[in-house]
């Protein structure tokens, strides 16, 4: 690379390019490998905590899932109890199944749209029973992200 850039002819520069290439290529694969090795060297030299961090893990997502369970199980005794636990909260969707043409011709013998508008329909839906929509409520339980507000001394 001793010549100066317009000194040289595009084939030339074109070789340089090729080589400058092949150098990064070359020195990227180094550090990647140096990385991965270094890496290596911190997963086994951490391996207790990661294996122990793995089982807590594991032991939270159990927890989680049967605290959920208990409050589903408090929501159904007491419906009107959306607050079972601290930091536990019930949250209630409600969904609708009906048949669109039903619907659409139950739209127009009580001239409420123009045309079928099935959000507007959903909406109808929340303020006005009709025997050929379904209702379904379908409770799910929220747990607080931090749990240390509801429970400082746990441990």
């Amino acid at each position: 690379m001793g010549t100066k850039p317009q000194e040289q002819t595009p084939l030339e520069r074109l070789e340089l390019l090729a080589a400058g290439r092949r150098e990064a290529a070359y020195l990227a694969e180094t550090l990647r490998q140096s990385q991965d090795a270094a890496v290596n060297i911190w997963a086994e030299a951490n391996k207790e905590t990661i294996d122990l961090k793995a089982a807590v893990q594991a032991s939270v997502a159990d927890l989680e899932e049967q605290v959920r369970a208990d409050a589903l199980a408090s929501y159904d005794a007491d419906p009107t109890n959306k607050h079972p636990y601290p930091g536990a909260d019930i949250a209630v969707s409600t969904d609708y199944e009906y048949a669109s043409a039903r619907a659409f011709e139950w739209c127009k013998a009580h001239d409420m749209f123009m045309t079928y508008d099935d959000k507007r329909f959903r909406e109808l839906c929340k303020t006005t029973e009709l025997e050929f929509v379904v209702r379904t409520e379908t409770p799910k339980v929220r747990l607080a992200t931090d749990l240390s507000k509801f429970y400082p001394e746990a441990k």
